[in-house]
């Protein structure tokens, strides 16, 4: 059985190149994923476009973050997964320290690849693969800001007798700015069954999206009184933190500005890692947590939200498989048009620029026969 992929062999090398690829072979940790869909980031975008991330010794490398398919091979140490089972997981390959300067990471962007277990769950049979290669990546991004002890720390939600269902609430308020888009909504998610209420941002087109996910209120990111009303709506109850679910330096000023306003966590969790910059101008008091969400396989909070509530989640069905994916093409060679398709709406990050309308809630899918 061969293995194909589609290759970036240069920094910013466009377009991506269709060659074969070395059949991935398991790690005792890892299992390899037979691709029926890949779900497109923004992040595979600027990794092609922009430079981001990997050097120019790094290359040739394959992108992509989220996949659904089945195992077709399980590592030594690996017990929760067996061949045939249909899964999604998180695709993230990280060099170590000693080969960060030549490792060529290996992505989703392939027939076959080699994920970690422990950012992979097992999906309902009667879920498409499109529908689970929306959000795992997302989820790990989610699940580093609420719950690492250095983000938000918030409480991890229960895997209750029986299934489904949420904590009782706690009394606490969560604030998600960036409702609507794939990290926002599974924020939304698991702070509802974690016992949390939730205050979001969206834009109007998206307000009903995000209370189908459980937010409480909803207010348009775009109004000049977002910061006020966000604050209205939460007070009197102690806020858990604040969420910047998509980033730009607009989005975390607004949302250090709702902290500090608020009584309770004094924390801002991003999606952006450590190296990003942040803005001059977050307000004083304030603290800016970064993200990153490939160390979730090496933590125990990662290690109960993928190994034990998110399988169990999926199988009762009380995580909704939304956002709805938006199929941009079939097989690998569509894989290049969607990733331009995503660097086009690039400026979703920053909504406050003339003319956008809104984020949407759908994410880029390509499918795999």
């Amino acid at each position: 059985m061969a293995n194909r992929a589609a290759w970036q062999e240069t920094l910013k090398g466009h377009p991506l190149t269709l060659e074969p690829a070395p059949m991935p072979t398991p790690r005792p940790d890892q299992i390899i994923i037979k691709t029926r869909a890949i779900g497109i980031n923004p992040a595979d975008a600027a990794v092609q476009r922009l430079g981001l991330i990997y050097t120019p010794a790094q290359h040739p490398l394959i992108l992509g973050l989220d996949v659904a398919g089945e195992v077709h091979a399980v590592g030594s140490s690996v017990t929760s997964f067996k061949v045939g089972d249909r899964v999604c997981a998180h695709a993230v390959d990280i060099p170590t320290p000693e080969s960060a300067s030549s490792h060529s990471p290996r992505g989703a962007f392939q027939l076959f690849c080699a994920v970690s277990a422990g950012l992979a769950a097992k999906i309902p049979d009667d879920a498409a693969f499109a529908d689970a290669a929306v959000f795992p990546s997302c989820l790990s991004v989610a699940a580093y800001a609420l719950f690492l002890p250095h983000t938000l720390a918030l409480t991890l939600p229960p895997v209750l007798v029986g299934g489904g269902g949420a904590a009782a609430p706690n009394g606490r308020v969560l604030v998600v700015w960036g409702g609507s888009s794939v990290v926002g909504s599974c924020a939304i998610q698991l702070a509802r069954r974690a016992g949390y209420s939730v205050v979001a941002t969206a834009s109007e087109l998206n307000f009903a999206h995000c209370r189908s996910l459980g937010a409480e209120a909803v207010f348009d990111y775009r109004d000049a009184s977002v910061v006020d009303d966000v604050v209205a709506a939460c007070e009197g109850r102690e806020c858990a933190g604040v969420f910047a679910a998509y980033y730009n330096d607009g989005s975390t000023v607004a949302c250090s500005r709702i902290a500090s306003r608020l009584e309770g966590s004094k924390v801002v969790a991003t999606v952006v890692p450590q190296s990003m910059p942040v803005p001059a101008d977050v307000a004083e008091g304030v603290r800016i947590a970064s993200n990153w969400a490939p160390a979730m396989a090496d933590t125990d909070e990662g290690a109960y939200i993928w190994g034990k509530w998110f399988p169990s989640a999926l199988a009762d069905g009380s995580w909704k498989l939304l956002p709805r994916p938006e199929i941009a093409g079939k097989g690998l060679e569509a894989l290049q048009g969607a990733v331009d398709t995503m660097f086009g709406r690039l400026h979703m990050l920053a909504p406050q620029a003339e003319g956008v309308k809104s984020i949407s809630p759908r994410k880029l899918v390509v499918e795999i026969d």
